[in-house]
């Protein structure tokens, strides 16, 4: 598939399907946010123009598709997909010693990179339940 295509679609038909799947308890911790940043397993050419149009996001980390002479060849780069250790990883490499404000995730994966933050929210999927706060005691 050309890479252009992928862009394409990503602008112009995968934002009514992510804003139909947009939790609105993540939507209210994360629209209160001055600096918002997203990392996310999904491609970052499929997801990035929906966050940065619509949500305002800053800074997006994801996936990355390898591509050769305009077309995508079905693989990821290095690291790999961008879940568990790998978003912690890339975390860091954006935040260096610096401890974020917030983190969201929805699923067990997303613990190594949201225990670098300072409150972590836990948002399940399922939008009639509520966002649980997981902070650090003590």
């Amino acid at each position: 598939m050309k890479v252009s295509d992928i862009e394409s679609t990503a602008r112009a038909v995968l934002p009514k399907f992510y804003s139909e799947d947009l939790h609105p308890e993540s939507w209210r911790v994360f629209s209160s946010c001055g600096k918002r940043c997203v990392l996310t397993s999904t491609p970052r050419i499929m997801v990035e123009p929906f966050l940065k149009d619509y949500l305002g996001v800053d800074i997006v980390l994801g996936t990355e598709i390898e591509t050769y002479k305009g077309r995508a060849t079905g693989f990821v780069r290095a690291p790999g997909v961008l879940v568990g250790k790998n978003k912690a990883n890339a975390l860091r490499r954006i935040f260096g010693e610096t401890q974020p404000e917030i983190g969201l995730g929805d699923c067990d994966t997303d613990i190594p990179y949201m225990s670098l933050c300072k409150e972590r929210y836990y948002v399940p999927r399922n939008p009639r339940i509520k966002a649980l706060c997981i902070n650090k005691s003590g």
